[in-house]
Formats: structure tokens, sequence, C-alpha cells
């Protein structure tokens, strides 16, 4: 999926967070010995008093000492441990990780984050979330990089058979990140003979949601935190993509095929595309394209005759009653963590695609497929593995108030809704949490739900730099601003912007290559024919 329109550097200020050449400059010679001191992590015994949450400790799988001339290897020369980090229940899945521990270390350790319902390793060989594609890799800048697969392993998509088991749901929900951060600073003291100087944890959507959850509950362990458009309310995600896979699914002329969602969206652009005084394929004003292309609006041009599903040119009564479900607001009708018991309408009248979202046909399969409506098999995974702990239930016929007490006890356990950071910030931690305005084109098959991380934004203005995609509203504090693909340099407070303490942030869209400056969100047309 192409996202990511505002994008920011990792950089906060006081704690030297900024992954770059000065890193590698910092980086200190090879210590003569490094081969010996990887090879000698193999089979390694980490004892379960050195993780701070309980488990039966962990084991060193392999210690693999790589060199700059592997074959397929750009991060220089380091040591790459895998290993497990074994459950107190016997029958839960080993928490599997990847720690690379660099000859030349700069002292800082960066953890990344998954995504969906991870049950994929996360080996920390590559770039970081939402890092310019052709930079150097945070390992091939001295970082020692750290990540796991969260506690099992899944078919992908939402499977998530895990949650079956007690600890392995509570791993994937957030135990595994502590886990992994302790075994991973056991590794970084038996190679180095010391800690790190910093530690860093980054991801987006359910990486981003792991970042704040670091800050939440594991601020002792944590410097620097980057939360790219984080899936925080998992619970009410789901939840109301339940809401609106029942909608979608209610019967034969409510389904919206791929033909007709492109008419959806041709007539969105066609409303929306010249608001900002530029026809150019992209969305920025969507706060006017959202009093323009009202569902009255949509009515007068795309109903079919006497609401009758007559082609892929007009949408039926049953069709438009869909689109109203994704353009309104979900409410649970009770509260989940935090008080939250709201989730914000989807983008399908502000110019998303929804390409490939909304399944192949009219009837979804049993066990979801990729053929399968993105929110049914949001729906499917959480009703059966999560909630009711039954594989044989219908997604389509969950009743949510009748699962109250058990979608509280979810929420609790996987949800990061809380916005005081304080303890976090406390203690010194910067963060840059990031909410998305998004560009949607033909490979967008699922659109993140950018009302939802920035209305995180919107409940709490005293927590770090970031634009809001539906109010403009920033938060400027400590970090020293947004850029696009440049070091950011200091900026002046912006005097119209709450603040608790010193600094400045700023907000940053591209367009055709431009630095707008301007906190809007946009969406992107879909090339023709797409």
């Amino acid at each position: 999926m192409r996202s990511t329109v505002v994008v920011a550097v990792l950089f906060a200020s006081t704690a030297g967070f900024w992954i770059g050449a000065a890193a590698a400059q910092g980086a200190a010679a090879a210590p003569p010995g490094a081969r010996q001191r990887c090879l000698a992590l193999n089979n390694l015994k980490i004892p379960a008093a050195s993780i701070g949450l309980p488990t039966s400790g962990a084991t060193v799988v392999s210690a693999v000492f790589v060199i700059p001339t592997d074959a397929g290897n750009a991060n220089g020369e380091f040591c790459k441990v895998l290993g497990r980090i074994h459950p107190v229940d016997p029958i839960a899945p080993d928490i599997k990780f990847e720690v690379n521990l660099p000859t030349r270390w700069n002292n800082r350790m960066l953890q990344m984050g998954g995504g969906g319902f991870d049950g994929t390793l996360v080996t920390g060989l590559g770039g970081a979330s939402n890092q310019v594609p052709a930079s150097p890799t945070p390992l091939a800048l001295g970082y020692v990089t750290a990540g796991s697969d969260s506690g099992h392993e899944t078919a992908g998509g939402f499977d998530g058979r895990f949650a079956l088991n007690a600890e392995s749901f509570a791993n994937f929900g957030r135990l595994q990140i502590k886990k992994t951060h302790d075994v991973a600073m056991a590794l970084v003291q038996k190679r180095y003979g010391a800690s790190p100087r910093h530690s860093y944890f980054i991801g987006g959507s359910q990486g981003g949601h792991e970042a704040l959850i670091a800050a939440l509950f594991y601020t002792a362990d944590y410097d620097g935190i980057v939360a790219h458009y984080p899936a925080y309310d998992i619970t009410l995600m789901h939840l109301a993509a339940q809401h609106r896979a029942r909608a979608l699914f209610r019967g034969p002329d409510t389904w919206i095929s791929p033909d007709k969602m492109k008419t959806i969206a041709t007539a969105v652009y066609a409303a929306c595309d010249g608001l900002d005084g530029v026809t150019d394929g992209i969305i920025s004003n969507v706060a006017g394209c959202n009093r323009v292309m009202t569902m009255d609006a949509l009515r007068s041009r795309l109903r079919c005759p006497e609401g009758r599903d007559s082609g892929a040119a007009c949408l039926s009564d049953g069709q438009l009653a869909t689109v109203e479900t994704f353009n309104t607001p979900f409410s649970l009708g009770f509260p989940v963590s935090a008080g939250l018991s709201v989730f914000p309408k989807l983008a399908m009248l502000d110019g998303a695609t929804f390409l490939n979202a909304l399944g192949q046909g009219p009837v979804p399969s049993t066990w979801p497929t990729n053929q399968d409506a993105t929110q049914y098999a949001e729906a499917s995974g959480t009703v059966r593995y999560v909630i009711t702990r039954d594989v044989t239930a219908d997604p389509l016929a969950f009743d949510p108030a009748k699962w109250a007490t058990r979608i509280t006890e979810v929420s609790e356990a996987w949800d990061a809704n809380s916005v005081d950071l304080s303890q976090f910030m406390s203690k010194g931690g910067k963060m840059i949490p990031s909410a998305t305005t998004s560009a949607w084109s033909r490979d967008s098959d699922r659109p993140p739900p950018t009302r939802s991380s920035a209305s995180i934004a919107s409940r709490d203005s005293r927590t770090a730099t970031a634009c809001s995609t539906r109010s403009s509203t920033r938060w400027a504090h400590w970090t020293r601003g947004w850029t696009v693909g440049a070091r950011p340099e200091p900026l002046k407070p912006s005097t119209s912007t709450p603040r608790t303490t010193s600094g400045a942030g700023r907000c940053a869209s591209t367009r055709h290559g431009r630095d707008t400056r301007a906190p809007v969100a946009s969406t992107r047309r879909p090339p023709s024919g797409a």
C-alpha cells in the first residue's frame, strides 16, 4: 500500500535519536575477536530472572557471524542471533526472536514492531518503518536491532488461532515487547560487556501500536519511540469491521463489487479533486470534500432507477445503505479501555479506492481467504479466536452486546488507548507519533483508518509533534520537527499550539515532490484504468 504523505525522520533532539550518516560515523572501529565473541553465544541460556516478565527463560538457537562479503548482505559485519523465549505454559508457543549485533556498534539498540496479527519473525535486517528505501539500514549504521514473531506463527492475514492459548494471546497483546527487549539487552551485555547508551522502538500500524505499548507500559526500557499510524484501538477497529461486514453482506444487493467501488471513487474525485484549487488526482481538501460529497449527493449522482441494481454504473438502495454504514462512525454502545466506545468512519467518500478490500463476491467464505473483504477477515479473526474463542462462531451473527465483559477484558489486554504518557516523558523519553495522511492508488487494498490515528492526536496535545489528518491539530513539544527526506532543523514554537514544554513541530505533506508545509490530508486518485 502506498501511504505516508507525511514522513517523520527518526530523530529526537536530546537522545541523539537519528538514523543517518552521523550514527555510522560515530561507530567504533571493529575490535579483534568479534567472530569468537559471536560464536560463543551459541546455545547460550538466558535465565528467567534476566527477563522482567514471567517466562521459563530463553535459549540461543544459533549465532552466525556474518561478514560484508556474504551474499545478499548489505549490513556490514555483524552477529546474527536467533533464539526462543520459553513460556510458562508448556503448551504455549515460544517467542522466536532475532537480535543482530554489529561489530562496529554505536552503543544504541533499536527494537522493531510487526504488523497485522504478527506471527512472522521481525528480523531487524532491513529498514525501519517508513525509512527512505535507499538509505542505509539501522544495522548497517551500527545499531543493535531486535525483533520477534510476538510469540506465535500464523498463516498470514488475521489468522487468530494463537489467541486460543491465554499466554500466547497475552504475549501478542503486550508482553512479548518487554520479553524481547530484555533478552536483547542480555545478549548486548554478553557480547559487548556493556548496556546500550540508548534504546529505541519503532513500528507502523500494528508496529505503531506496539510502539505506544512500549511507551505506556515499559517506560524504563526505552529512550525514544516512533509510532507511525498506530493501530492502537484494535478492539474497536475490529468490531467496527464486523459491523461493516454485516452491512456489506446483509443481502443480495448490499455487496459493493470492485467495479461499483470504482464508480464511487470516480464520483468522489469528480466532486472533490479540484477543491484545493488544483485538479491533480489528489484530494487535499478532505474537510471540503466531506461537505460536498455527502450521502445525499452520492444518491443524487449514483442511485439506480427505482433503487434496484442495474449494473456497475449505479448503486442500489441496499448498496447505498452499505456506503452509509462505512461512512458513519461506529458506536459499540459501551466503553472499552480508556473509556473509548466509538471508531471513526472509513474514507469511502474521501477518495480511498478500497481496491480488493470489499471482496470478490457477495457471499464470504466460511474461512476467509485473500478473495474476501478485509472487514470480514478482521471480524472473523477477532470474533472467533479472541473474543468467543469458538472457532465455529459466525462472525456475521455476532452480537457484541452479549459479550461486553469479555470484550472489555480483551481491550485491556491488547489495546493502547491511553494518551497518558506522563511517566515516559517525565523520565526524559522522546516520542514521534505520526497520524497518517495517506495516498491511495491501484495498490491500495486496505486503506488505513486515518481518522483513528488522527483521533489519538486530538485527544491529547501534550505528547509530541504530529499533524491530525482530520482537524489539522498539531502536537508541538520536544521534537525538532517534521521533514521529508532530510534532517530536521530547530523551529520556533507555534504560537497557536498549546504546549507544556519547549520545542516545536512542523507538518509537511508532499504533492508531486513539493513540500507544501500544510497540515492537510491528501488522497490520491487511482491511475486511469485502476
